[in-house]
């Protein structure tokens, strides 16, 4: 392994590879970008990784390795990523959901100022 790619958590003692993490959006950035305002805030944030330890979800203090990897290493980056795959989608499904809940406000405004101009 590299020390591009290879990491020692001095949190729980985990050595091998390092997890990119996907970075979840706050809660309040979808309806800014419904509004137009954090789009590309918003579509920043979705591509965004960090170097992560795997094992303990540690960002800071993370060193690079040149060792051996732990023996349950990529068992356990197997774990860590499909539990980043899942918040992925849940992060992608609430903002569906922001947009959605955006647009049909949006839709109720106009056709209620639609229906008050005639």
């Amino acid at each position: 392994m590299t020390s591009a790619d290879a990491i020692a958590c001095p949190a729980c003692g985990y050595h091998g590879p390092v997890l990119r993490a996907h970075v979840a959006p706050p809660w309040w950035l979808p309806v800014l970008a419904c509004t137009g305002i954090g789009l590309v805030a918003t579509l920043v944030s979705l591509a965004a990784t960090r170097r992560t330890c795997p094992r303990c979800n540690a960002t800071a203090e993370l060193a690079a390795w040149f060792g051996p990897a732990d023996s349950d290493a990529q068992q356990t980056l197997t774990v860590a990523l499909e539990r980043d795959q899942r918040t992925v989608r849940n992060v992608r499904l609430r903002l569906a959901a922001s947009f959605l809940a955006v647009a049909v406000l949006v839709a109720i405004v106009v056709l209620a100022f639609g229906l008050q101009q005639k």
